[in-house]
Parts: C-alpha cells; sequence; structure tokens
C-alpha cells in the first residue's frame, strides 16, 4: 500500500520510506483503515447478512467476495458491474 501511495515500484519504495517511517504507517491503518475499502467491506457485510438470512431451500450461502466491488479494476464500477451486484442482493430475497 505505501507503494501504492508514492505511485512507485515496491523496490522503490522500499529505498524511500524508512524503517520507522513503515512501522508509523501500519500503526496509522490500524487505527485509520484506508476508508473506501473499509466501507466496502462493511457494505459488503451488511449486504451478505441480508442475503444469508433470507436463503430459499438448497440455496448455497453467498461469499463476501460476491458482494465486494473491485475498485482497484477501475476507478468506478462499471453499470453492469453495480448491477450485477444489486442482482445478487436482491435475489438472495426470493424464496426458493
Amino acid at each position: 500500500m505505501i507503494a501504492e501511495e508514492l505511485s512507485c515500484t515496491v523496490t522503490e519504495a522500499k529505498r524511500r520510506v524508512t524503517p520507522q517511517e513503515f512501522i508509523d504507517k501500519l500503526t496509522y491503518w490500524e487505527v485509520n483503515p484506508p476508508m473506501r475499502q473499509h466501507l466496502n467491506i462493511c457494505i459488503a457485510q451488511v449486504c451478505q447478512t441480508i442475503a444469508n438470512v433470507n436463503l430459499g431451500r438448497g440455496q448455497k450461502p453467498k461469499k463476501l467476495s460476491t458482494f465486494i466491488i473491485d475498485y482497484k479494476k477501475a476507478l468506478l464500477p462499471s453499470r453492469k458491474e453495480v448491477a450485477g451486484k444489486i442482482k445478487n442482493i436482491l435475489g438472495a430475497f426470493k424464496k426458493g
């Protein structure tokens, strides 16, 4: 993540960041996780819980990854991807 933040390779980040800076950054991320990913996981957990509570007979529990939007693929998810996630959420409300 440090390399990503510095917009450089991991090797370059190792040269540019001191061990103390690295420890400070890890401590900061533990206390203040990167919000986009943190919120993405929180919302996905809520969706997963709702989906799994409403499973019909014979339906398998949904995995958390089903509801996580991959922001690293693109800055904004495509309409198709968002539609797919919404269908997964709404499809979980169907009784089988």
